[in-house]
């Protein structure tokens, strides 16, 4: 699922001290998991950068279905969530 990019910085913050920076995805992969690991979460700070990552695209994967099952659907909008 392509999930929005504000949705990955949004959901960093569940794993990282700092969120990913806007040019994050600019950045080499040297750079980013140089990121992800010294902004690492004291839970997660032992998992290797790339497992970061994944914690956090599947953060903003399940957050991104959810808003398209819930928020935006026609009967919550009225306010029954």
């Amino acid at each position: 699922m392509a999930t929005n990019f504000k949705l990955l910085q949004a959901c960093s913050n569940n794993f990282l001290t700092t969120q990913i920076p806007d040019n994050f995805l600019d950045l080499d992969e040297f750079q980013q998991y140089q990121f992800l690991s010294t902004h690492a979460w004291q839970p997660v700070e032992n998992l290797s950068p790339d497992n970061i990552w994944q914690l956090i695209e599947s953060s903003a994967d399940t957050m991104s279905t959810f808003f398209q099952q819930y928020v935006q659907a026609p009967h919550m909008r009225s306010g029954i969530l």
